[in-house]
């Protein structure tokens, strides 16, 4: 793994889920399932923090639930989300989320 140098300091790539490099202004997603609600947020990552636990800040462009195994429903967006990025997975920039349409 290549390490990347920040403001004079030797920092480590920061991966998704997937083993990829976290790429600022790319498009992201990620579920989290707690007793049965479904959460799905797609934003795009504004930046990465390291302050000891690395987080990222999504700007969100979209937000679905469920309860259970029904299906997605949209919710409010425009918020920020601060998800870790092992969670994360990217989504082509052209992705349609078609529940958003709901």
């Amino acid at each position: 793994m290549k390490d990347k140098i920040i403001n004079d300091k030797v920092e480590e790539k920061i991966l998704d889920a997937l083993g990829n490099e976290l790429v600022i202004g790319d498009r992201y997603g990620y579920s989290r399932r707690s007793n049965g609600i479904v959460t799905i947020v797609v934003g795009r990552l504004q930046k990465i923090i390291n302050d000891g636990r690395i987080s990222v800040t999504l700007e969100v462009e979209c937000r679905g639930g469920a309860v259970y195994d029904n299906n997605i429903a949209s919710k409010k967006t425009g918020k920020i989300s601060s998800p870790t990025p092992n969670t994360l997975f990217r989504l082509p920039n052209e992705y349609e989320v078609m529940w958003n349409k709901n």
